[in-house]
């Protein structure tokens, strides 16, 4: 609970800065936030009234009109406070006749699978007087209430003479020191801008050297593995989204499996390449995971380089096999290797399931080849240097 003088200051800062309460809680969080994550563009949530001033008697219509919408903030550090708050508020007001989308409908026409996991409520719905009027005229001694979110963290300030901010957080997703930390921060940004909003916002504690990411091992596994162990763990989630199409994570997993199997049967393993010839699509991603999932290399083709180039580089580092469109691969027909046109091939009576070990050929854990790059230097003549990236694990 903030004290009643610091309270009072900071409406009086508000006041004097030309915007709301809510402006100052909103960009100290959106500080905090920027702190711990170590970005400069913040999201967060926030609930709103959805009583629009503009509909008449909608004050006295009965219903549940609450609603939750995502809050974006970019700190500026050479911005002042003052200026941020002010950013704050009007960037704000200008989204507020768009209200009254459900959270549901934003997120369908987002890129991002989750928009925030923290949660930002202001009760400004209670009042002090009110409330202590109704508790002497029914000799009310006391209440409590308990209300949850599903967030990892919610923080909800309640106005009054003292203002109360309270961090609620799920302890399986955030750590109870983390919150704390948080909140601390959250008071003391408060307790700053309570007698300064002149200041840069890069010269907050903090803000200028934002906490290093906690060390986490890296796992023992290839990137093909964490890919198989997401598509157990999130099958009908989205994996990718490629124009109209999107495909999930169970439905990727299989494709990849029957283009490794395929890859397999004409010569992919371990310390092989596999050269790529694909435009940006989905057949493109899931050809380069069936490469990893094979123990291979990979060899990405730059298309709109000339064919000669490219037959060139593929004479050069051999693949065991060739991965391209009928229309690409009539471009490298020069080219004396085994191609794989994927859009002739009749994929779908290739088992989708996992590749067996005996499948597999159980290639052991040594450094292998992940992919091999071949490029062209201004500076030195002759054909395309090559580099290729060795690594046990390609998880890292």
């Amino acid at each position: 609970m903030l004290s009643e003088e610091l309270s009072e200051r900071l409406r009086a800062g508000a006041r004097g800065a030309g915007v709301t309460f809510n402006a100052v809680l909103n960009a100290a969080l959106a500080v905090v936030l920027g702190i711990e994550t170590g970005r400069q563009d913040i999201v967060f949530g926030t609930t709103v009234a959805g009583r629009p001033p503009e509909v008449p008697g909608i004050d006295a219509v009965a219903g549940m009109f609450l609603n939750t919408v995502p809050v974006r903030t970019t700190l500026r550090p050479d911005e002042s406070v003052a200026d941020l708050l002010r950013r704050t508020q009007s960037e704000r007001l200008a989204l507020t006749p768009h209200d009254y989308l459900g959270l549901a409908s934003i997120q369908r026409v987002s890129a991002h699978r989750q928009l925030f996991d923290v949660l930002y409520v202001l009760q400004n719905f209670v009042d002090e007087k009110q409330v202590s009027a109704l508790n002497a005229a029914h000799d009310i001694s006391g209440g409590d209430s308990i209300d949850h979110t599903h967030y990892p963290v919610t923080v909800v300030v309640t106005p009054g003479a003292s203002v109360k901010v309270k961090f609620e957080f799920h302890p399986e997703q955030v750590s109870e020191s983390r919150v704390e930390r948080m909140l601390s921060r959250y008071l003391t940004v408060l307790e700053q801008w309570s007698t300064d909003l002149s200041g840069a916002v890069g010269g907050i504690a903090g803000a200028a050297a934002p906490l290093p990411a906690p060390a986490r091992p890296l796992p023992d596994a290839t990137i093909a593995d964490l890919f198989a162990d997401a598509a157990r763990i999130r099958p009908e989630e989205t994996a990718l989204v490629f124009g109209d199409r999107t495909v999930s994570y169970a439905e990727l997993d299989a494709d990849v499996n029957r283009m490794a199997r395929l890859l397999l049967a004409h010569g992919a393993g371990p310390e092989r390449i596999v050269a790529l010839a694909l435009p940006r699509s989905v057949e493109m991603v899931v050809a380069l995971f069936a490469v990893l999932r094979t123990g291979s290399a990979y060899l990405p083709l730059e298309l709109d380089h000339p064919a000669e180039r490219l037959v060139g580089m593929l004479n050069d580092a051999r693949p065991a096999t060739l991965v391209a469109t009928s229309e690409v691969a009539g471009t490298l027909a020069a080219a004396t290797i085994d191609t794989l046109v994927v859009d002739t091939l009749d994929v779908e009576s290739v088992a989708s399931g996992p590749l067996s070990e005996a499948e597999l050929g159980g290639f052991a854990p040594e450094p292998r080849g992940a992919w091999t790059i071949r490029r062209t230097s201004s500076t030195r003549p002759g054909p395309p240097a090559g580099r290729r990236a060795s690594s046990p694990r390609t998880a890292a």
